[in-house]
């Protein structure tokens, strides 16, 4: 999650009025702690401040997982029915990383989440480098598209502006930042780590941007 996009989806948040933040498609949530701290910093600790619950969700029983769901699986649906009150679940950066065939199932298991008066945030880079983890399908939704994805009222919806790689690279160490630049001609990388690397040097100068777009149950 960049930066600015955890400053929006943080502004977001604290104009609603919940009981439980759910977090879908958490990954290891130890992790992401220390490698951007602005996650937490805007997101989950004035959260946390304001009393409400906070739920990690993933496939997979990463560290700091508290449910572990396939949201492509209907009947595991039904584990989210126990959290009681007012429920903003927060899908970021995930859609890239569904393959293209189980999109459409993906969709609507989060749709059948949301009761009355339940809401959804949404991120999904919109102009933004190749980064396979464990895949990208390369889904680039703007806005638009990404609202017209869900049958969901729209309330918000907007394109996130972000920093360059140029921006990335000064922030680092001289050797870190040479080795970062000649990745791409490395021997002996596998296919989708040259691609990622070629795929990043188009945003030297250009700005990483990301659709975020909140809903509500019509």
């Amino acid at each position: 999650m960049r930066k600015e996009e955890a400053k929006v989806i943080g502004e977001i948040i604290r104009d609603i009025n919940l009981a439980t933040l759910v977090n879908l498609g958490s990954g290891d949530v130890s992790l992401l702690s220390k490698k951007k701290p602005w996650v937490d910093e805007y997101i989950f600790i004035p959260v946390r401040n304001r009393g409400v619950a906070i739920v990690h969700s993933d496939f997979k029983l990463f560290e700091g997982v508290d449910l572990v769901v396939d949201l492509t699986i209907s009947e595991q649906l039904k584990i989210f029915e126990e959290i009681p009150g007012k429920r903003v679940f927060l899908l970021a950066n995930v859609l890239e990383h569904v393959p293209n065939s189980l999109r459409s199932c993906f969709v609507e298991n989060i749709e059948k989440l949301l009761q009355p008066n339940d809401e959804l945030i949404v991120s999904v880079p919109f102009k933004y480098p190749y980064h396979a983890d464990p895949i990208d399908s390369m889904f680039r939704p703007s806005p638009g598209d990404l609202g017209r994805l869900f049958n969901l009222d729209v309330v918000r919806s907007e394109v996130v502006i972000s920093s360059t790689y140029y921006n990335e690279l000064k922030t680092m160490p001289l050797l870190k930042a040479c080795r970062k630049l000649l990745k791409p001609v490395w021997p002996f990388q596998k296919a989708k780590k040259i691609r990622e690397s070629i795929s990043r040097l188009t945003f030297l100068f250009k700005p990483y941007k990301v659709s975020v777009v909140k809903f509500a149950r019509k």
